[in-house]
């Protein structure tokens, strides 16, 4: 994990989009628990949630403090698309099924988004945001794994391509 520094303002626009992506999977996969019928799939919901919320709290404490920066109003959505996704969700069809492929598919988007981040950084001068997000990208390689391995155990191959795609493509870019 190491890079060429990367400008300060380009890094709280994108830190700000992931504490904005991990308070909504905090959010989202919360809610989802709460009316999750199938036992393991809301205990593997309600237990990414608490993560998803600390992550958020991890990165936005990596966001700089200063009066000539507004890192809180970095804190946004990547694109209407994640909106669309995380704020209003599709009208998913029945089945935990559903739900683990919408959390899938950001996951997919989302880590090598971060990877991506983190080896843009330096140890030297961003030790910290590294830090936090070898935390978040180990929890949520592993929260893909589990879930792709609930996905198998419980979907239709076509359902579940058919609304891969359509959460694809309302994900136009990634972090």
């Amino acid at each position: 994990m190491t890079g060429v520094p990367i400008p300060l303002v380009e890094q709280v626009g994108v830190l700000g989009e992931a504490v904005w992506i991990e308070e909504r999977l905090f959010e989202l996969e919360g809610r989802w628990s709460m009316v999750e019928t199938d036992a393991e799939v809301a205990v593997h919901l309600a237990t990414n949630s608490r993560y998803h919320g600390d992550h958020a709290v991890r990165l936005a404490d990596c966001l700089p403090d200063s009066p000539v920066l507004d890192a809180e109003g970095h804190v946004r959505s990547p694109s209407p698309g994640w909106e669309a996704v995380l704020v209003e969700p599709l009208e998913l069809p029945e089945g935990s099924w559903a739900r683990l492929v919408v959390v899938e598919r950001v996951l997919a988007r989302t880590v090598p988004g971060y990877e991506e981040l983190a080896n843009r950084l330096t140890m030297v001068a961003d030790g910290p945001t590294l830090r936090a997000l070898d935390h978040v990208l180990t929890d949520q390689r592993a929260e893909l794994t589990a879930t792709r391995a609930l996905v198998v155990a419980r979907v239709d191959a076509g359902l579940t391509a058919v609304l891969g795609e359509e959460v694809d493509a309302r994900l136009e870019g990634s972090v």
